[in-house]
């Protein structure tokens, strides 16, 4: 069962000697042995008409007062919870182990034969067990449902007590008063004591049956009340024998027998049904309502048959008898006044709720609760949605404040309308936003419309008509909540934290100090969606967001601004390095990788950073962090740039110039050169690089030498690098056809990151390839090392496919700030492009020529080609050759040409077959 107790680690080991043995079907067979026994013991003598021997009795009820006991203390301290339902059992049980040993001391003296003193151990037993058992009585736990019904047990229960009760005071008690008066006060004590015992077992009885459990235990008190009757029972027969000098005793023996037998019973079914006894809170109780009928008509009974009698002593009788009556009187008047009252309370009730009754039905059904109040604000009637609201019964709230379920300020609002409505009798009604507390620890937000209906005779109190708006707050908060937060990372979005840049900005300006705007933005974190989906790409995300919003102050605030976009507010950062120091641990956020699933990714970013200033708006700040990260992210991986005003003029003017762009791509204003790459001392071709130029240079809005840095990391970059590539693959197709010993050169084309990380590259350049019937092994891509990014895998994946459908690779800009040895780790380049600075560095003196001629000896090395850039001057040629390098690009060696002028350069410089 879900309640019982859990059984303790020595239980099992509780289980030997008595108690062992009486597990399972012990007991009851133990008890059918000994009463079989018992009836062997004393049939025959009782039908030759003597009496058997007092130790047959003493010793049968010794054994089963033994197994009872046993049974009882052991359910009390093994099964059932501490409290108030094991210390009556507990009692009980010592009660039964009390009348147990006082019987035991019985047998023995009548084995041994000696006479039985007027008082011995035995009587002391005997005497103990009255008080033991009815304290274990009182101490059951009782459920009552109100003064009333307590009222009503008490009295049914002093109705049983003196009804019974006169019996035991005319066969008992007086007859011992009279009878002793001059005795030993010894004897006169015991001829007293066992009397008003059994008047308390009579009170024990009424307490048990008058409040009898309807569940699984009812059996138990059951034979817990039969064995307390057979008990008084045998006792009373005991005293009429006394009174019939000569008569036998084994009546009150076959009773007392009884009292045994059902002590066993009552706690073999107590051990069986254990689980129940820890579940009775609820539990409903019933009574045997005809038991205080029947103690009136017994007592009066007895009061009619010593009136009308030949008894010589009724004359002294009669009239303590008649104060028992008058006492019995008293007991049923109050109880039928008790049950009157009641009946008219019930009767009331039912008046009342039946001319509401449709009142009701429709309030029942309405969605809105009402309260009524009366005029010291105490609730006097609450309708069923009211209560479901409070999640309450009507005991609870009837009678009470409404002000106890209402916060303190509520509670005061609510009290200041009352008491303006109680002063301005014009005005009946207002409404509040109130918010109630209920049972179950929630709180309902309502739209409460207060009525004061104090002068109207048939209300006389204030209605409240409350309409709960828990859930219509609940999405409507919800709602702002969405509106104004990220939904991926629950981070603040952009208005948001503009709001909060504002309140910020106004504080520092008071307080001296100031604040600062950083625009994080990830690099190439489109590479990681593409690479491993958008999922992965989320989860990225929100562990940056987790990072970012570990390394915040108190009065920090972080936002989500785009897809792989955060911006940051960082408070009281007016000196340089505290700001620098700030700054550092955001990137020092970037160093480990971030682990998603099986992958490890290594992320960087570049941060743009505004100060705060006396004439900047927070939309102003926020644009100017976003124009400084373009220049972080310029000056490569995990950097960051603080925003000068200078730096806004040059964004500014960038913008301008990149929507140039896209209207000169569409009206066909650029024009793809192609400027061979030869060799150094030969001067004979290799491949061919385009070059992008204006149509007409001059009406071009800008030099063709700042389009790199104008469409840099813009998303015209990535229209721009297509149309060069399918351009360049035109033209070249084009120059084969005219020229076939073409077909030696290679297409030496330069991707960007941007460009590279494009999905379906590989395709579209397959695909291109197949349409104009060019050899895949005639281009060569050209790809920077920080075109490979931070994480090298995810960029080399599209060069592996490059290289699987014969497209050849080299290795640009090698040499340069950005370039390492990383990139040559795996074999995929064919070809190692120098960067123009280490051309260039030839003419600053042997540190140069050392340079280039490690770069040359590491190319004879990997097997691969060198090619030079930069080769704009005869010197710079010149060093090259003494050096050793074989090939090259510049203006010394051969300018970018258009097709007409290419083919009569490439006429005298190639031979068929090429080399």
């Amino acid at each position: 069962m879900a309640n019982a107790m859990p059984q303790r680690p020595d239980e099992h080991a509780d289980r030997g000697g008595v108690v062992g043995a009486l597990h399972g079907y012990g007991a009851t067979i133990f008890t059918v042995v000994v009463t079989l026994l018992w009836l062997v013991c004393i049939l025959p003598p009782a039908l030759n008409g003597t009496d058997p021997p007092a130790s047959v009795y003493a010793l049968s009820r010794t054994l089963l007062l033994l197994v009872s006991a046993s049974l009882v203390l052991h359910h009390a301290v093994a099964h059932l919870r501490p409290g108030r339902v094991r210390r009556s059992w507990l009692l009980i049980g010592t009660a039964i182990a009390s009348v147990c040993l006082g019987e035991g001391n019985r047998a023995l003296i009548s084995l041994r034969g000696d006479a039985y003193p007027v008082f011995g151990l035995s009587d002391i037993f005997y005497l103990s067990y009255f008080p033991l058992m009815l304290a274990g009585l009182l101490q059951l736990p009782r459920v009552f449902e109100g003064r009333n019904d307590l009222a009503k047990f008490l009295l049914d229960c002093a109705t049983v007590a003196v009804g019974g009760g006169m019996f035991i005071w005319h066969l008992g008690i007086r007859p011992a008063l009279v009878a002793n008066t001059h005795a030993d006060p010894l004897v006169a004590w015991i001829a007293i004591a066992y009397p008003v015992g059994d008047l308390l077992t009579l009170v024990g009885i009424a307490a048990v049956w008058l409040r009898l459990p309807t569940g699984p235990t009812r059996g138990v008190y059951l034979l817990l009340g039969l064995a307390l009757a057979a008990s008084l029972a045998g006792d009373l027969v005991w005293i009429l024998l006394q009174l019939l000098a000569g008569a036998s005793g084994v009546f009150a023996e076959l009773l007392w027998f009884a009292q045994a037998l059902c002590f066993v019973l009552m706690a073999d079914t107590a051990r069986r049904r254990a689980h129940a006894f820890n579940e009775r809170r609820g539990e409903r109780v019933g009574r045997f309502a005809a038991l205080p009928y029947l103690a009136l008509a017994s007592g009066y009974g007895l009061i009619t048959t010593v009136a009308i009698g030949s008894d010589p002593t009724r004359s002294q009788a009669l009239p303590s008898l008649l104060i028992w009556g008058a006492v019995l009187i008293a007991c049923v008047v109050a109880r039928q006044a008790l049950a009157s009252r009641e009946n008219a309370s019930l009767l009331s009730e039912r008046t009342r709720l039946s001319g509401e009754s449709r009142l009701a039905k429709l309030i029942e059904n309405a969605a809105d609760g009402i309260f009524v109040l009366d005029r010291d604000f105490r609730t006097v009637y609450a309708s069923p949605s009211a209560l479901r609201l409070l999640a309450t019964r009507p005991a609870r709230l009837i009678g009470l404040p409404i002000s106890g379920f209402l916060p303190p300020d509520d509670a005061e609002s609510l009290r200041s309308l009352l008491i303006g409505l109680d002063r301005n009798t014009g005005r009946r009604s207002g409404k509040l936003m109130l918010r109630f507390a209920a049972d179950d620890g929630s709180h309902a937000q309502t739209e409460t419309t207060v009525t004061d209906e104090r002068h109207d005779p048939n209300l006389a109190g204030v209605v409240l008509n409350v309409r709960d708006v828990t859930e219509h707050h609940r999405l409507e908060a919800q709602m702002q909540h969405e509106a104004l937060h990220d939904a991926l990372t629950q981070l603040p979005n952009r208005e948001l934290f503009l709001e909060r840049v504002t309140r910020a900005s106004e504080h520092a300006r008071r307080d001296g100090h100031r604040v600062a705007v950083a625009v994080l933005d990830l690099d190439q974190f489109r590479l990681i969606n593409d690479s491993f989906g958008h999922a992965t790409g989320d989860q990225a995300i929100v562990l940056v967001a987790e990072r970012l919003k570990g390394g915040l102050r108190s009065g920090d605030s972080l936002a989500r601004l785009g897809a792989d976009e955060f911006a940051l507010m960082l408070d009281d950062v007016g000196d340089p390095e505290v700001l620098n120091a700030r700054l550092q641990r955001v990137l020092a956020s970037f160093h480990a990788p971030f682990r998603i699933g099986r992958h490890s990714l290594r992320l960087s970013a570049g941060i743009g950073v505004a100060v705060g200033r006396d004439d900047v708006t927070a939309e102003e700040l926020l644009r100017d962090a976003d124009t400084a990260v373009s220049t972080a992210k310029q000056n490569g991986a995990n950097r960051y740039h603080i925003f000068e005003t200078a730096l806004h003029a040059r964004v500014v003017e960038r913008l301008t110039l990149q929507a140039v762009v896209p209207d000169a791509l569409d009206n066909d204003r650029f024009i793809v050169q192609l400027q061979p790459v030869v060799g150094i001392v030969d001067g004979y071709p290799i491949a061919l690089r385009p070059r992008l130029r204006w149509r007409d240079p001059a009406t071009a809005p800008f030099p063709i030498e700042r389009l790199r840095d104008v469409v840099q990391d813009a998303d015209v970059e990535l229209r721009l690098g297509e149309w060069v590539l399918a351009t360049a693959q035109r033209e070249y197709t084009n120059l084969m056809r005219y020229q076939p010993a073409a077909g030696a050169l290679s297409l030496l084309i330069p991707l960007d990151a941007r460009l590279l990380q494009q999905a379906g590259l590989v395709q579209r350049v397959s695909a291109l390839l197949d349409q104009l019937g060019m050899p895949a092994v005639n281009l060569m891509v050209a790809v920077s090392e920080d075109a490979l990014g931070g994480d090298s895998e995810l960029a080399v994946r599209p060069l592996r496919q490059l290289r699987d459908i014969g497209v050849r690779l080299a290795l640009a800009r090698f040499g340069s700030r950005a370039s390492s040895l990383a990139a040559l780790h795996e074999p995929l380049f064919d070809a190692l492009i120098l960067s123009r600075g280490l051309s260039q560095g030839l003419q600053m003196g042997s540190r140069g020529h050392t340079l280039v001629r490690g770069v040359l000896a590491l190319a004879e090395a990997l097997g691969v080609r060198a090619i030079a850039t930069g080769v704009d001057t005869p010197e710079v040629r010149d060093a090259l050759s003494e050096l050793g390098c074989l090939y090259g690009i510049g203006t010394a060696l051969a300018q970018p040409m258009a097709l007409e002028h290419l083919l009569p350069w490439l006429g005298g410089r190639l031979v068929d077959g090429g080399r």
